[in-house]
């Protein structure tokens, strides 16, 4: 028999073994895993922004493969590569929220590197470079905001503002960085975030310092991936009833939006990444919350064209798809059914007007997705309905194609 002294000897290399093992395991968490939950910080003029030199990974949903996505942002605050020698490329800044960013796509399926391969292979000269100036959850509002201090440092040759038509209009009301005066003016406000949303962001980038980061990043994972309920709070992710139509509780959360923002004056932000589609503008495109929202986003895109404008800098505006418009039936259940009888192009065209009316040239290419939706899928499924890798690729040949047509970028020859 196995004596006592064998038996607690036994226990104790288990017990060592087993620390060890853990340490290890730790220790290539730590160390060879060195990566956040999120990759966002606080940002006083746009309340916020990609963290430089931080790095996330996306893990896709079951129904969308379940594969994971490894995000790097910049030492300039770019996902992507290292920016290159300014003296020697032709360069495109694109701005746009998580379809332009695309942290649920490998970075060469990206709508920026597609644009990127297909101008330096039609268009001779310099090479051509194209920036990933995207953020998620970001509207135009925050896009102008950005664009003074970035032109100077950034000197791009063109700029591409791309505009979410399914819920940008929306994010002009989250965001609560601009209103419109009594004469219909653009008034700049300072939007304030919520205790909640603060406590969001500063544990991101609490985790992405230097001194004792990987620590933080880790425990910041493990509480992310444990607590997920309170992460969505956290975000002001709009709770949606049980047997609630997705068209249903977007109109329910819009009227709300509008009562707290633009009739009660509420400047506290509750909301960054909530987003949610803007059916007031398509069931309800008449009401004043529709117009206000419609003429709020038109002063807005005017201010961006006239920032470019001054700068002597190209301006081309990209109007994104949404799944709801597109494909409804591959991705939404009910939602044929709420928007019975409702043309299917209201926020794409609406927002076509209004670089039409602000003298800006427009990509449009809901048509050409529409036709295309039949026999491709163009997005993930849903609730990760980001454009896939077939969507960007025929968005990024749209783009490249109007570049050309309009000689927006200078052939400028190799130095």
């Amino acid at each position: 028999m196995t004596s006592r002294r064998e038996l607690a000897l036994n226990l104790s290399l288990l017990l060592v073994s087993s620390a060890l093992s853990l340490v290890g395991a730790f220790a290539f968490l730590v160390f060879y895993m060195p990566v956040n939950p999120t990759v966002y910080q606080l940002d006083e003029r746009c309340l916020y922004r990609l963290i430089p030199g931080s790095v996330k990974v996306f893990r896709h949903m079951r129904v969308n493969g379940g594969s994971r996505v490894t995000v790097r942002i910049n030492r300039a605050g770019f996902r992507g590569e290292e920016l290159a020698d300014r003296s020697l490329v032709r360069r495109i800044v694109v701005y746009g929220d998580s379809f332009i960013e695309a942290e649920s796509s490998p970075l060469e399926e990206t709508f920026c590197q597609r644009l990127d391969a297909l101008l330096n292979r039609s268009l001779p000269g310099a090479p051509v470079e194209v920036v990933n100036a995207g953020v998620g959850g970001y509207g135009p509002d925050q896009v102008s905001l950005r664009l003074p201090d970035e032109l100077r440092s950034l000197a791009p040759d063109l700029v591409i503002v791309a505009i979410y038509a399914g819920n940008d209009f929306g994010d002009l009301l989250r965001n609560k960085l601009y209103r419109l005066g009594a004469d219909g003016r653009l008034l700049e406000q300072r939007a304030v975030l919520s205790r909640s949303l603060q406590g969001h962001l500063a544990r991101s980038t609490e985790a992405e310092r230097v001194d004792g980061g990987a620590l933080r990043r880790l425990l910041t994972a493990l509480y992310w991936e444990t607590n997920p309920r309170q992460v969505e709070r956290e975000a002001g992710l709009p709770d949606r009833g049980r047997h609630e139509g997705l068209v249903a509780w977007s109109l329910r959360a819009s009227r709300y939006e509008y009562r707290n923002y633009v009739q009660r004056g509420d400047p506290e932000v509750v909301n960054l990444f909530g987003d949610y589609y803007d059916a007031d503008m398509v069931v309800r495109p008449g009401s004043e919350a529709a117009r206000w929202k419609a003429s709020l986003m038109q002063q807005v895109v005017d201010r961006i064209g006239r920032t470019l404008a001054a700068q002597g800098t190209p301006l081309l505006l990209l109007v994104i798809p949404c799944a709801i418009d597109v494909c409804p039936n591959r991705h939404f259940r009910g939602v044929e059914q709420e928007l019975a009888g409702k043309p299917r192009s209201t926020l794409t065209d609406e927002l076509a007007g209004i670089a039409e009316r602000c003298g800006i040239p427009c990509v449009n290419p809901f048509e050409s997705f529409l036709a295309k939706s039949g026999s491709t899928h163009l997005y993930y499924r849903d609730p990760e309905t980001h454009w896939n890798a077939a969507g960007q690729e025929l968005a990024a040949r749209l783009t490249a194609e109007r570049i050309v047509d309009l000689g927006l970028l200078e052939p400028r020859p190799p130095s």
